[in-house]
């Protein structure tokens, strides 16, 4: 499995994982497990913007254009995309 693609799966787990906790907390009234989910949550979507900024830069290395407009960090909310090119 390529880096990115490992990446980009491992950081949906722990995603996922991280709701759950999430949503575990909430609903059992503990804010520590809510919390830990909450920063599970945020480091999937880190891990999966990694995945696609490894993906991104693999292509510019071997030379294949991008799209002109390539939000690498979409994976988290309130991302701000990056225009490139003219």
């Amino acid at each position: 499995m390529k880096p990115s693609t490992k990446d980009k799966a491992e950081g949906k787990f722990h995603e996922m994982k991280g709701k759950v906790k999430e949503k575990a907390g909430q609903l059992t009234n503990n804010p520590g497990l809510e919390a830990e989910g909450t920063v599970e949550k945020a480091g999937g979507r880190a891990q999966k913007a990694i995945g696609k900024a490894e993906k991104a830069l693999k292509k510019v290395a071997e030379g294949r254009p991008l799209p002109r407009r390539l939000s690498i960090s979409s994976a988290a909310k309130g991302c701000v995309p990056v225009r490139l090119g003219g």
